[in-house]
C-alpha cells in the first residue's frame, strides 16, 4: 500500500509538470530564439546568447507569476516589474 504522503507528493509532482507545460507553451519564441543561438555556436560561451537568455528568462518569470497569482493577460503591470 502506498503511502497518503508519497500520493501527495506525486500528485503535487504532476500539478507542476503541468504547469511547466502551460508556462512553456507561453515563452515559445523566446525559447526558440535562444535555441536557434545556442544551435548556431559551434564552440558556445558563456554569455554568447545572454540577450536571449534574459529574454526566455523574464518570459518564464512573468508566465509564473501570471500563473501563482492567476493575473489575466489584461492586467499586467504586476509583471511589468519583472
Amino acid at each position: 500500500m502506498i503511502p497518503d504522503a508519497a500520493k501527495k507528493s506525486v500528485a503535487n509532482a504532476q500539478k507542476k509538470f503541468r504547469s511547466f507545460s502551460k508556462i512553456f507553451a507561453q515563452c515559445e519564441s523566446e525559447a526558440t530564439a535562444y535555441g536557434v543561438c545556442v544551435a548556431s555556436k559551434e564552440q558556445i560561451t558563456q554569455n554568447q546568447c545572454g540577450k536571449e537568455f534574459e529574454a526566455l528568462k523574464r518570459c518564464f518569470l512573468a508566465a509564473v507569476i501570471k500563473e501563482a497569482f492567476k493575473v489575466s493577460n489584461k492586467d499586467t503591470r504586476l509583471i511589468e516589474i519583472v
